[in-house]
């Protein structure tokens, strides 16, 4: 994952490499490496596997998930140095977490059921909710150890006022006010026309051509971008759906905060992971050349002009 800071763009690093380091922050311009931060291994401070970072745009702390402990890893970003902050244990069988206040973050965990937490940074739970990304009865929401998590993505607002959860597989945006340590739900929808079966135990399973229509989600004070690769859409454009082993190019599809439909950027790149400036004018994407090399990619975003076509 990538994520836009004051300082330049956050990395994920899946490849530490003899560096062993897992964060970078790289420069708007140049495109270089301002500075690394996190390191692979069992001591102090360093994280032997990884997963499910999210970034906190107004403490500038990056969250991730520690894989060989139980517990959510804080790395505090500055212009030239990305340091550990504090590792705190969780209880749950936890996949992904961003913070709410300084003192509280909100987790989502898969085992015994499928909820969304509110803790504070003691490891004590103020809130719990099922997170129930379909409205479908027929759905058995308490999980075992064979079924996967929903996948769900997080992300809030600049102003910790507003929590956005976006499932990739069922193509659905939840928006929750965030107030006195409770979540409220006041928008939700799904964005694109997702089929899917029961399984015999009860589990949701998306059809082939439905898998990861959704993806990735990034929040502005303006806008809502959902990064899609197997399809544009299902109600939005009366198009047949791609087929999932032809993986074209990405889309992004955005949104205001009422979840009206802004329009749909057709990419000429495939991208991994993407972050959007504050000022809705700049998309940095994370993709991969034919050698495999990491690459940064710039592109230049009006969105009056998407919303025009949308109009017309």
């Amino acid at each position: 994952k990538i994520f836009y800071t004051p300082y330049g763009i956050l990395c994920e690093n899946d490849k530490p490499g003899k560096n062993g380091n897992i964060l970078q922050l790289i420069d708007t311009i140049s495109g270089q490496i301002i500075t690394r931060g996190g390191r692979q291994g069992r001591g102090p401070g360093e994280m032997v596997q990884w997963f499910g970072g999210d970034y906190d745009c107004k403490t500038n702390i990056y969250y991730t998930k520690h894989l060989a402990k139980q517990e959510i890893a804080r790395f505090i970003v500055s212009a030239d140095t990305i340091a550990p902050l504090s590792f705190i244990p969780v209880p749950d069988y936890f996949y992904r977490a961003i913070g709410l206040t300084d003192s509280t973050y909100c987790i989502l965990d898969f085992f015994p059921n499928q909820s969304v937490f509110i803790n504070d940074t003691t490891g004590k739970r103020l809130f719990k909710m099922p997170n129930m990304p379909l409205k479908d009865k027929r759905i058995n929401y308490q999980g075992n150890l064979l079924n996967v998590n929903f996948n769900t993505h997080l992300q809030t607002n600049r102003y910790r006022t507003k929590l956005v959860l976006e499932d990739p597989e069922f193509n659905t945006i939840r928006i929750y006010t965030v107030k006195n340590n409770s979540l409220q739900l006041i928008k939700d929808t799904m964005f694109l026309k997702t089929d899917y079966k029961i399984s015999k135990n009860g589990w949701p399973i998306p059809t082939r051509d439905n898998i990861e229509a959704g993806g990735l989600q990034r929040v502005t004070d303006q806008f809502i971008y959902i990064l899609t690769h197997f399809r544009k859409s299902g109600y939005l454009y009366k198009e047949n759906p791609i087929k999932y082993d032809e993986i074209p190019n990405s889309y992004l599809l955005i949104f205001d905060w009422d979840l009206k439909y802004y329009g749909c950027y057709e990419l000429d790149k495939y991208l991994h992971s993407f972050t959007v400036a504050p000022n809705d004018k700049t998309l940095y994407g994370y993709t991969f050349d034919e050698d495999d090399n990491s690459r940064l990619i710039k592109y230049k975003l009006n969105i009056r002009e998407q919303e025009d076509k949308i109009t017309e």
